[in-house]
């Protein structure tokens, strides 16, 4: 990601079965990408510049203000992004609550401080501004893109909103091995049910 050109990456199997990463480019010949980490096969997909859109197709708009109850699956972010997806609400062994997405919804990619930088919802592009529309706080966030932030369990609810996409998410986990190649569900601000 620390590559000018690359916008993402994503992990999959490649066509003989075996470990994949894709380096989501903006344009061809990007350089500095390696052709394989730790034995992992890195390739190239031209994807172009990817932007959070407004929109709501079909259904509700998930750009919206969601008050008392936020949901997962609807626009939120930190106060200096556009705008993201609350994915999941997790909790940890000691039963603290936190509001999961990615690192560039909640983290604004590394440049938040923990503890301290609120969440929006909605998210900024969709009206949220701070401190009117804060329900949660960073708590913490890692290199894989992935970020948590803490809120109150009463204030997230583990569902998607008003009966609509897959409604509340399975708890089982699968190890990451295991998982390549199942289907899954996704609720997003912009994409809604996929």
């Amino acid at each position: 990601m620390s590559i000018d050109g690359v916008i993402g990456t994503a992990a999959g199997k490649g066509v003989g079965g075996g470990h994949i990463v894709l380096a989501l480019t903006t344009a061809e010949g990007v350089k500095g990408l390696l052709g394989a980490v730790r034995g992992v096969i890195v390739r190239p997909l031209i994807t172009g510049e990817i932007n959070a859109v407004k929109g709501k197709p079909g259904g509700i708009d998930r750009t919206a203000e969601f008050r008392p109850k936020v949901t997962i699956g609807v626009s939120a972010g930190h106060s200096g992004i556009t705008a993201g997806t609350i994915g999941a609400r997790v909790y940890n062994d000691v039963g603290n609550y936190f509001a999961l997405s990615n690192k560039h919804v909640f983290a604004n990619q590394n440049n938040a401080v923990r503890g301290v930088d609120s969440i929006l919802q909605p998210g900024p592009s969709d009206g949220g501004t701070d401190p009117e529309s804060k329900f949660a706080t960073l708590s913490d966030f890692n290199v894989i893109d992935a970020a948590i932030a803490a809120v109150d369990k009463n204030v997230l609810q583990a569902k998607t909103p008003n009966g609509e996409g897959y409604g509340a998410p399975s708890s089982e986990t699968l190890a990451l091995i295991d998982a390549l190649g199942v289907s899954v569900q996704k609720y997003g601000r912009t994409t809604g049910h996929r």
